[in-house]
């Protein structure tokens, strides 16, 4: 789905202490039900698979990933990335919650809208728009967040 060039091996970094947001969004039928599913499984694995703390979740429900001006909350959560305090991941439970077209998602991450690495629960990758040099970037913030 997403361009090569954007997809590290995100299995390496559930060891580090990172503070992490979630973003989930839901279309459609019982959509409460199932935004409480995704959320449910995405606290899930961070509490037993990784050593993330969850500190921010952002949840646009009944929302179709067609048009960004309806994902209000994916578009907070792009802005709140920009704060140096705010989180140093991001957790889906599939890509396709940010968006379901690839050129979109690639587009975020060539541009840097998209600043936050994003893990999928579903494939256990990470991207990011700069694979080159994310992991001393997340092993940093690791050593930040432990002095804090």
């Amino acid at each position: 789905m997403l361009e090569d060039k954007f997809v590290v091996n995100g299995s390496d970094f559930k060891n580090l202490l990172l503070r992490a947001g979630y973003y989930a969004r839901t279309l459609g039928f019982d959509h409460d039900e199932r935004l409480e599913t995704i959320v449910r499984c995405i606290k899930d694995f961070v509490s037993k698979e990784t050593s993330w703390n969850l500190v921010i979740g952002y949840e646009d429900n009944n929302c179709s990933s067609r048009c960004m001006c309806e994902q209000v909350e994916l578009r907070e959560m792009l802005e709140d990335a920009y704060a140096p305090d705010s989180f140093d991941i991001i957790v889906v439970t599939n890509f396709s919650q940010i968006a379901r077209n690839k050129v979109i998602i690639d587009y975020l991450l060539e541009d840097g809208t998209l600043k936050v690495p994003v893990f999928c629960i579903e494939t256990g990758t990470l991207v990011t728009n700069d694979p080159d040099n994310i992991a001393d970037k997340l092993i940093e913030k690791e050593l930040n967040n432990s002095e804090e």
